[in-house]
């Protein structure tokens, strides 16, 4: 779960409510590290996998008010969106004092 953290910029305890959550809709199943024992690793059930394909294909097409956009407006927009989730992992971090990981690093 450290790890999940991590990877998604978030803290363990929130991340552990979203887990259960996700758990008891059948989405996610927690299993024990073969060579850890205070670890857990968490997959993806086939419910879970249908569940995240369906997301991706939605939010794989933009809306069309975004597909509307020229090139150049989309490309500002993406290094917008880029500084908000860079300065929010910042900000966990900062929470944390971890001295600030970025998503996906």
């Amino acid at each position: 779960m450290s790890d999940l953290a991590t990877e998604l910029a978030s803290d363990r305890p929130y991340l552990t409510l979203v887990v259960d959550d996700l758990e008891e809709r059948g989405l996610v199943e927690r299993h024990q590290h073969p060579t850890d024992r205070r670890a857990k690793i968490v997959s993806a059930t086939e419910k879970g996998r249908a569940a995240a394909a369906r997301a991706n294909a939605i939010l794989g097409n933009a809306p069309p008010a975004l597909a509307a956009l020229p090139a150049d407006d989309l490309a500002a927009l993406d290094r917008i969106v880029a500084g908000l989730v860079a300065a929010g992992a910042r900000a966990l971090a900062a929470t944390r004092g971890d001295g600030g990981v970025e998503p996906g690093e």
